[in-house]
């Protein structure tokens, strides 16, 4: 997983290449080139960053539940609902859940 990535495009298809994932996080969003960069991911390799401990939330230091926050502009930004990036992004994290041998709270 690519945290709070800001590398190149063609980077990122490398990464992509190598089966990377990409956490986004509200930062990332707040400008031109991290919305672009958000477009050119594959759905399928996204995830919402649940820390982002050196950020700041409405004058607060960023949590968890921000991820909701997240992915209401990601998926504004890609043209789509929250509720369609919601259920590809929890795909996506319970996948890499899975690979990684730890039981989703569903599959406990």
């Amino acid at each position: 997983i690519l945290h709070w990535y800001s590398g190149s495009a063609s980077a990122a298809r490398k990464a992509v290449a190598q089966g990377c994932y990409f956490s986004v996080n509200h930062r990332m969003l707040e400008h031109s080139a991290g919305v672009a960069l958000l477009r050119g991911l594959p759905r399928d390799r996204l995830l919402t960053e649940t820390d982002a401990p050196f950020t700041a939330t409405a004058d607060r230091p960023s949590r968890s539940a921000d991820a909701t926050m997240i992915l209401a502009t990601a998926a504004s930004a890609l043209g789509m609902e929250a509720t369609e990036l919601h259920n590809i992004v929890s795909a996506n994290a319970t996948h890499v859940l899975r690979f990684a041998g730890i039981p989703t709270i569903a599959e406990r």
